[in-house]
């Protein structure tokens, strides 16, 4: 969106990318960034794969790589709709960088703002079974 509005990404790509993950990769590519021999082998790299990575990963290299899917995630992915919508929105929508990013921050999931339809019957939906933890 960004791109969209101001011509170019000013945001920190792998700030934004550990965003764009799921929960629990965000939590290993932080821990990798971090500590990088803390973190399972095979672990890192299914979360990498889910990337198309077929780089060597080691931990002077891990940052690199990382802005590299991150590159290719957020900006050349959605560029084809980014180049669609450039000239219809071209002069007609401006929004502040910082506006963009707080309606970003608004729009974000938490328990409070997950609406459950009324009458919604957990026990059916689940099968009667307590969900299971997959480790």
């Amino acid at each position: 969106m960004e791109d969209l509005f101001h011509g170019s990404v000013c945001s920190n790509l792998l700030e934004s990318f550990l965003q764009y993950v799921s929960i629990q990769d965000q939590d290993i590519l932080k821990k990798a960034l971090e500590d990088f021999s803390s973190v399972d082998p095979d672990e890192l790299m299914e979360v990498l794969e889910n990337y198309e990575c077929r780089k060597m990963v080691k931990a002077e290299t891990l940052p690199q790589i990382l802005k590299e899917i991150a590159h290719k995630e957020l900006v050349q992915k959605p560029r084809y709709v980014i180049d669609c919508w450039k000239e219809a929105m071209h002069g007609k929508v401006n929004i502040a960088h910082d506006d963009l990013l707080a309606r970003y921050q608004a729009l974000r999931p938490n328990p409070r703002r997950v609406q459950v339809p009324r009458g919604y019957d957990f026990k059916t939906a689940r099968g009667g079974k307590p969900l299971e933890k997959i480790s």
